[in-house]
């Protein structure tokens, strides 16, 4: 009877642990404006982000600048982008606080503006120092203040509301670690042996998720890349690396005091 129960418990706190590591990383990566920021900031460290980026940004820019003008250019677009990718890594400062805004006022569904002067500015002037037909002041009509516009379409709301769920959900973190503690201590109840040794099998629950989550976070982003475009893999994998990078932070140290546990729990026998 005792070991029935000392298994059922042992499956829902495996199981809670999971969720507490999982939740805990997405929730420290992409659960808040701040975090969603700091995020944004590691992934522009990465050059083939940053170009990606820099192409999406002057291929903006120069829609202010007239056909007649861009038919004229003799820059190469892609010294253009690289141009724009080296401003944006030098702005990222300002980057990933407009990142968080955004996240914010998506997933609050309101209207916000982001100040991007500083980095429209810097980009212009590399461009100009390249091709003197981009005038120094492409991209800033609005003064370099971007609105992000509440959108009330149906897909919009339908995202907003998976976001918010997704949001509830990593804050719940510490929820489900402190019902795998509770499960510990029930564990440890039942158990007949008392002392250190009754944390064995909270110590074989923390090793094996943990290494679970390590095995996961090593295999899922290469699965998942072989559905990526070839031309965005290395953006994918950079994303998906900073998100495992704090997974697998969680999984280790997770890993890591259920060995100490276990090893304690043979070592000092009471």
């Amino acid at each position: 009877m005792r070991l029935t129960i000392k298994i059922f418990l042992s499956t829902i706190a495996f199981i809670s642990i999971l969720f507490a590591l999982g939740t805990y990383t997405m929730n420290s990566k992409l659960g808040s404006p701040e975090a969603t920021s700091a995020t944004v900031s590691d992934l522009l460290s990465n050059d083939e982000v940053a170009l990606a980026a820099g192409t999406f940004f002057v291929n903006q820019l120069l829609k202010d600048v007239s056909p007649q003008a861009q038919a004229q250019m003799t820059a190469p677009r892609s010294v253009l982008n690289k141009a724009a990718a080296k401003a944006i890594q030098k702005s990222s400062g300002s980057v990933s606080v407009a990142a968080g805004k955004a996240y914010d006022a998506m997933l609050n569904n309101k209207t916000t503006r982001v100040n991007l002067r500083a980095l429209i500015v810097t980009t212009a002037a590399a461009l100009h120092s390249l091709d003197r037909r981009i005038p120094t002041t492409v991209g800033l009509g609005n003064g370099g203040y971007i609105a992000i516009t509440a959108n009330n379409s149906k897909s919009h709301k339908a995202l907003v509301k998976t976001l918010s769920t997704m949001k509830r959900v990593m804050n719940m973190w510490w929820i489900f670690l402190l019902i795998a503690l509770g499960l510990f201590v029930g564990i440890s109840v039942v158990d007949k042996r008392s002392g250190v040794g009754a944390w064995r099998w909270p110590g074989y629950i923390l090793f094996i998720s943990g290494g679970i989550w390590l095995f996961i976070a090593s295999l899922l982003p290469k699965l998942a890349s072989q559905k990526i475009a070839v031309d965005k893999q290395d953006i994918f994998n950079t994303a998906a690396g900073a998100i495992n990078g704090g997974l697998m932070a969680a999984a280790v140290g997770a890993t890591i005091v259920g060995a100490v546990l276990i090893v304690l729990s043979f070592v000092m026998k009471s």
